[in-house]
């Protein structure tokens, strides 16, 4: 486990710690993201244990020793404070809650240690009696010392194991008071790090010295910097002094002093144990190491928290996104007024089903910005429910709503046709962040479900502007054609701070001037119906006054979407014209969402404040043919299987192949039509069987098997299926 390093790990996390990911598995149906969003992290420890690490530095008062053979820990003739050294760099830099060392003994040689140094000039020689004193210190503020028993009491050769608990776990470090940083005093585009980074210069000169050279140290890693070096200072190691000697000094007076005992007549003294230095087979180390509690959450006004709890925290926790990632805590939510709670989720929070990120250049917080959003007109489905588009700026890595006095103007109807929006960028706006790729300010719209109730995005353009045609004694013929992209290349008075400029689409809006059999029409109109809906007339002339692209109208009293009995609403079908119009759907042509939203808007303003308008698109009721059929000698089926089903397709919606064609609400289909249609091809020879589907898609009922097929409501409309079954017989 090694730490992290934007070199080796890459992204750019902003951390000096190991890096821990951790992923949903998507591949499961039964739980993931929906189960966890809206859990809230409270506070978090981390433990780590390990066992029968090796990978040790091992000392004694000789020299270091290689621990792949045997060896000496209190050298080849060990005495009372002779001294072995365990080192690890990795355990005694955390903080330890436990630690532990397991010793395998070689060379012991005898269970009972008494027994075997019988003549030696101490009273007790148990096993028990061979201790040592251990010296440690953890990366923390754990320094201990205790007593440890070499050898295992009933059997001096097993192995034993040496304990070491922490008593006072856990305990932070404080290592120095922080001052108190408040967003109210940042400058407009400032983050949070750049607040501490200009406030922390005060209390080291050091920090001061790095922000004036090139090499530019943000605050809070500066700080981890010096908590980790403070932590490297105080790593520490085991020391084992030993308590007992093993009597290599005292062998050979003890020796001598047996020999001469012996010889004596009637002696029976026995002659000392040749002394021994304990060898160690293999020593182990196993540890438990512990952060301290980590509150990320769960703060109060009243109990804020501050620039300590962030910096010296020991778990940093990160949302990691599509396009990058940012610490979560509350100290950083809590200074951000937009904000209003301290709460951090489990997981990243994604409660828009769309949503659209732009970045900005070259703009700082205080700037407008005047947006050109250029859109397929007519991509969004016009049978979903107008979206709301919400937008929003990042500042220091959280999002903050714009407000109605953000927003200048919109004209693009929440993106349901092309337009410009203006908008003036927040004070808290940076353009440093780390969930969104740095260096830009990010503005983003979002909505919350059904994105494809807006038209698909073709373009956006910044430095926009809209240009209104001036009429100075033009030719009336030139408004019959939009006027093309790119004719328009500067300005008629140039000026120094525009560099260049740019049409980069068709005008749009232009009309001319109706001519003489137009202009009685819609006088005849206006007199009888004087712009006022009141009667089924009056709302059909008056949309297709206003509404040019509306090729018919059919208004129904007493209804609405969901019922054909319901007082005080009106329902108003539009079809659309589909002279030179490429619809998403030839079969079902629809009327964009945009139009249906200004004829809503435009009719609720010229009726009674008592009615209910509501405006839709046709309810279009799919026939569908299964038929068996024989062709005639010499005519493939194959190929005109294909035929046949795009002659039913015309028969059924002749619009398909002539837009000219009207589209007619209501209607009957019955079998003896189809036969007689299919039987005057030149191609067929007889019919064997046939069957008739009827199809009502917009409450999903279907019908098979029909003699007739009739219009089920009176804003329905009959048209073919995609697809026909055609078989031979």
């Amino acid at each position: 486990m090694v730490n992290y390093s934007v070199a080796l790990h890459g992204q750019n996390f902003s951390t000096l710690y190991p890096l821990m990911q951790i992923m949903i598995n998507n591949e499961k149906s039964d739980f993931g993201y929906d189960d966890l969003q809206s859990c809230e992290l409270v506070d978090a420890i981390i433990e780590v244990q390990v066992t029968g690490m090796k990978d040790l530095q091992l000392e004694n008062d000789i020299g270091a020793v290689n621990n792949k053979k045997p060896f000496f820990p209190f050298g080849p003739a060990a005495d009372v404070n002779s001294n072995f050294v365990i080192g690890c760099e990795e355990a005694f830099s955390k903080r330890l809650k436990s630690f532990s060392v397991d010793v395998s003994w070689k060379n012991i040689p005898s269970a009972d240690l008494n027994n075997y140094f019988t003549g030696y000039p101490n009273t007790t020689n148990t096993n028990d009696s061979f201790k040592a004193y251990a010296n440690f210190g953890d990366g923390y503020n754990w320094n201990g010392s205790q007593s440890l028993q070499l050898f295992n009491s009933s059997d001096a050769r097993t192995d034993v194991k040496w304990e070491f608990n922490n008593p006072n776990f856990p305990s932070k470090i404080n290592f120095y008071p922080l001052p108190v940083v408040r967003a109210y005093s940042k400058t407009p585009g400032q983050t949070i790090s750049q607040k501490i980074s200009s406030d922390i210069s005060y209390i080291s000169p050091n920090f001061s010295v790095l922000r004036a050279s090139k090499f530019v140290l943000p605050a809070l890693s500066y700080i981890q910097t010096l908590l980790n070096t403070y932590r490297d200072n105080r790593k520490g190691a085991l020391t084992i002094r030993l308590n007992h000697t093993f009597y290599f000094r005292e062998f050979p007076g003890v020796y001598a002093n047996a020999v001469l005992q012996s010889v004596k007549p009637g002696a029976t003294v026995s002659i000392p144990a040749q002394p021994f230095a304990p060898e160690m087979q293999a020593v182990t180390l196993n540890y438990t190491a512990t952060t301290s509690k980590t509150v990320l959450s769960g703060f109060t006004t009243s109990s804020l928290p501050t620039l300590n709890d962030y910096v010296s925290d020991e778990i940093e926790f990160f949302h990691y996104g599509a396009f990058g990632q940012m610490r979560e805590h509350a100290y950083e939510k809590s200074q951000h007024s937009f904000l209003n709670n301290f709460i951090i989720k489990l997981l990243p929070q994604y409660l828009n089903e769309g949503e659209l990120f732009i970045g900005f250049s070259q703009l700082a917080p205080g700037d407008s910005a005047c947006v050109l959003f250029q859109v397929a007109e007519g991509s969004a489905n016009p049978d979903k429910p107008k979206a709301k588009i919400s937008w929003s700026v990042l500042c220091d890595n959280y999002w903050k709503d714009l407000t109605n006095e953000d927003l200048i103007f919109d004209t693009t109807n929440n993106f349901l046709t092309s337009g410009v929006i203006k908008l003036l960028v927040p004070e808290e706006a940076t353009a440093q962040n780390t969930i969104m790729p740095d260096g830009l300010l990010w503005l983003k719209g979002s909505i919350q479900a059904d994105p494809d109730a807006v038209c698909s995005l073709v373009d956006v353009q910044s430095n926009a502007a809209i240009v209104v045609f001036k009429d100075e004694d033009n030719d009336p013929a030139h408004l019959a054609t939009p006027l093309p992209a790119n004719t328009i290349t500067k300005l008629e008075n140039s000026n120094a701070a525009i560099k260049t400029v740019k049409q980069p689409y068709a005008s749009f809006g232009g009309q001319m001037q109706e001519d003489d059999e137009d202009y009685y029409i819609r006088i005849s109109e206006r007199l009888r119906h004087k712009e006022r809906n009141i009667t089924l007339w009056d709302y059909e002339r008056l949309v297709l006054q206003h509404f040019p692209s509306v090729h018919k109208v059919k208004c129904i009293n007493h209804a609405s979407e969901n019922s054909f009995y319901s007082p005080g609403n009106t329902l108003v079908i539009l079809v659309p014209d589909l002279t030179n119009k490429n619809a998403v759907n030839p079969l079902q042509p629809r009327v964009d969402k945009n139009t249906l939203d200004e004829v809503a808007v435009f009719l609720q303003g010229h009726t009674t404040n008592w009615a209910q308008i509501h405006v839709r698109n046709p309810f279009y009721e799919t026939v569908s043919i299964s038929v068996q059929l024989k062709l005639k000698t010499g005519f493939e089926f194959n190929y005109y299987q294909g035929v046949v089903d795009q002659k039913l397709k015309e028969f059924l919606s002749p619009w398909v192949s002539d837009t000219s064609s009207d589209i007619h609400f209501g209607g009957k289909v019955t079998k003896s039509m189809v036969v007689k249609f299919l039987e005057e091809l030149n191609f067929v020879d007889f019919i064997a069987s046939l069957h008739l589907h009827h199809s009502l898609n917009d409450i999903s009922v279907s019908v098979k098997d029909v003699e007739v097929i009739e219009a089920s409501n009176p804003a329905a409309v009959l048209v073919s299926a995609a697809h026909h079954e055609i078989t031979s017989y």
